[in-house]
């Protein structure tokens, strides 16, 4: 049997587990709260993935267009009739253009590639087409450097694209 005047009760709390709790508390709520900015930032991350992906894709398209392009009868008269310029995409034959895809009097002149499967871009992608003359041990060849600019969904991602290309005699 317990004897009552054997058990002391403690009357006096220090609050020493309210401390506590708020201390554990606090860390809880920064932990959640640097969980979020992480997981934001990484959604953003993966957002601009997406966006440079679409950009490259659509610069890709626009490559194999302006190869088709070279193939067909439409370029042999836009190559013909050219002059100091680009026009219509196609740029004068052996001129040297540093930074084609930084120059807007240049890119004002380049072919635009429009197709339905290419959605939610900021804008069409572009293709230029620049003719030079090759020697290979002795053996001429024409080849063309395209330059083709895509941009994503947002106008500030872009993708530059560059081949050399030679049709297939």
């Amino acid at each position: 049997m317990i004897n009552m005047n054997s058990i002391i009760i403690k009357k006096h709390q220090s609050g020493v587990i309210l401390v506590v709790s708020m201390i554990m508390l606090l860390l809880l709520t920064l932990i959640g709260i640097t969980g979020m900015q992480v997981t934001g930032l990484e959604e953003k991350m993966a957002h601009n993935s997406v966006d440079k992906n679409k950009a490259f894709q659509a610069a890709e398209a626009a490559l194999r267009d302006a190869e088709r392009f070279i193939e067909s009868a439409a370029f042999v008269a836009a190559n013909a009739a050219q002059s100091d310029t680009c026009t219509g995409g196609v740029c004068t034959k052996n001129r040297v253009y540093s930074n084609i895809e930084d120059d807007s009097t240049v890119l004002a002149n380049a072919k635009t590639y429009t197709s339905p499967e290419l959605t939610g871009l900021a804008g069409p992608p572009k293709y230029l087409i620049v003719p030079f003359d090759a020697d290979f041990s002795g053996t001429a060849a024409e080849l063309y450097r395209i330059t083709a600019i895509a941009t994503g969904a947002k106008s500030t991602t872009r993708s530059v694209l560059q081949i050399i290309y030679s049709p297939i005699p």
